[in-house]
């Protein structure tokens, strides 16, 4: 986690537990997910190497207002899993991607489909940051047929949104599902996750 990342997500973390005063029905909820999803280059970026598959972490704070209502913040970091990495290195030509991390805010909304059972739907903005590799294509790689790459960050702000659901035991523990879409300027991400959580 970058510094900007870092002094982007405290705030947001102290703002949420600001909110007690005004909160009809206290909540508070941590969760921690592998996600695992591909990564697409976006029109106009044409020498991406598209449709990485992509490996990483998540961990969110949210904070509900009610049953329904919250707002969460969270930071997430990503990668090409191994063998995508392996190939990645030994044939791409143009642009590769390294990683990609961003820290968000989203509101939430959930919709129990029984006492346990809940569906919930986040959208909002997030702060993201890709490393890549982009191909050295002077004049003197070019002819003598030999490829460097140049290190490279794209950074910005941009949407978030989500789906999914969630089972909840008795003992403040969960366990869910979801599917996350994000924007990234250079790429899409689009990601399933498996996740473990707890409210207090």
């Amino acid at each position: 986690m970058n510094n900007f990342q870092l002094k982007t997500l405290l705030p947001a973390i102290f703002l949420c537990c600001s909110f007690p005063a005004f909160s009809q029905d206290e909540s508070h909820n941590l969760t921690a997910s592998l996600a695992l999803g591909l990564s697409e280059g976006i029109s106009g970026n044409a020498n991406l190497l598209n449709d990485d598959l992509m490996i990483g972490y998540d961990v969110a704070y949210q904070y509900r207002f009610n049953t329904n209502w919250g707002i969460e913040v969270g930071f997430r970091q990503a990668e090409p899993e191994l063998f995508t990495s392996i190939i990645n290195n030994l044939f791409a030509t143009d642009l590769v991607v390294d990683d990609a991390s961003s820290v968000r805010a989203a509101a939430v909304y959930s919709w129990a489909l029984s006492k346990r059972n809940k569906l919930y739907f986040k959208a909002g903005v997030q702060q993201f940051d890709v490393s890549y590799r982009e191909s050295d294509k002077s004049s003197d790689k070019v002819i003598n047929n030999s490829v460097d790459f140049i290190n490279k960050n794209e950074s910005g702000t941009s949407i978030y949104a989500g789906i999914g659901w969630r089972y909840e035991f008795d003992s403040g523990l969960e366990l869910g599902l979801s599917y996350d879409y994000q924007d990234m300027d250079l790429i899409d991400i689009k990601s399933f996750n498996l996740g473990i959580g707890y409210s207090f």
